[in-house]
């Protein structure tokens, strides 16, 4: 027979009354204004968002204790995504940690694994250029692979201090490359006066940097070989920037990448994930970022071509006349 309910799940379904009262209120018309309107709102949905990701993290834990208590090895493995729609309630998974999830910017553990099963074999090379809190470092010894890390300004022992626009790698070494680069100078990653984090992403600049990262990526990946790149779009200053469309456009277009596919990873931590913010976002008649871009491309086999003609676009804004310059983007040689 069920147990009997403790005071946390007492708590919980407490909760869980109180978002559906709200909505029997708001369903009732039971508000006073706009504002009380707003608020039952605001607070009912902030139930509701943190009741889920704890039913998630429940469900993980009754599938491990249920295998440990009969004698099974416990499912600490995320499942392969089948959609193009990822979405993880957790930075990390499993009993070892990966990444901090305190770090600014952090890599939810669950995509580079995605990448690793899907693209890799174990022994493999995998490269993370902007390596961050090291994700991916603990994803690939976790799953057998090797692994180099870099970063600008590195907060690991087992990361490498170096700028990604030159990579100390020979030409076609690495199996598989994971990026998760700056969209922009909307988060301080760090003071150092190269950090690409700290250019903006309406200036031309900021993708010519990344361009020469993406030129060594190229370099350095086998043929055939597979790259993801996590980018975001970037909205500041009631102003929209498609970060993530221009760099689609710059590793296909300019590099030589060819596609393979684009995936939308739902953003469930940052910090505009806030009834305050959803309010304003809607009050105010604007959206908040809720996806990342993914995507993932590879590099020809040597016996491929690619037919493709110079184009000109426009990219962000000139730094010094502030006015839109076009650019004729060039093809990798």
């Amino acid at each position: 027979m069920p147990p009997r309910r403790s005071k946390r799940a007492e708590s919980a379904a407490d909760q869980l009354q109180e978002a559906i009262d709200a909505l029997g209120a708001i369903r009732r018309g039971r508000f006073t204004d706009d504002d009380d309107l707003d608020a039952i709102y605001r607070h009912a949905l902030g139930v509701v968002r943190k009741l889920g990701g704890r039913v998630q993290r429940l469900e993980r834990d009754l599938r491990n204790e249920r295998a440990n208590a009969v004698g099974e090895p416990p499912d600490n493995k995320p499942v392969l995504e089948s959609t193009t729609l990822w979405d993880y309630p957790v930075q990390s998974y499993g009993e070892n940690k990966k990444g901090d999830s305190r770090y600014q910017g952090v890599t939810p553990a669950f995509i580079i694994y995605n990448m690793v099963q899907r693209y890799t074999e174990p022994g493999d090379l995998v490269l993370d250029p902007m390596c961050g809190s090291g994700t991916t470092i603990d994803v690939c010894h976790e799953e057998k692979r090797e692994v180099i890390g870099y970063d600008i300004n590195p907060i690991r022992d087992d990361i490498q201090r170096n700028d990604a626009r030159v990579i100390p790698l020979q030409d076609d070494s690495v199996d598989m490359v994971f990026i998760d680069s700056p969209y922009g100078d909307n988060v301080d990653y760090s003071e150092h006066p190269e950090n690409i984090g700290n250019l903006s992403a309406e200036q031309d600049d900021f993708y010519d940097a990344l361009a020469e990262v993406a030129e060594e990526l190229y370099r350095v990946l086998k043929p055939g070989k597979t790259l993801g790149w996590l980018i975001g779009d970037q909205w500041v200053k009631r102003r929209f920037t498609p970060v993530g469309f221009n760099i689609y456009t710059m590793l296909t277009e300019q590099i030589g990448f060819i596609p393979v596919d684009a995936i939308c990873v739902t953003r469930r931590n940052q910090s505009s994930n806030t009834g305050l913010w959803h309010y304003r976002a809607l009050k105010h008649n604007f959206y908040l970022r809720g996806y990342k871009h993914l995507f993932i491309v590879r590099k020809p086999e040597r016996r491929e071509t690619i037919d493709q003609q110079p184009r000109t676009i426009k990219v962000g804004i000139d730094r010094h006349t502030r006015n839109p310059e076009s650019r004729s983007w060039r093809k990798y040689k």
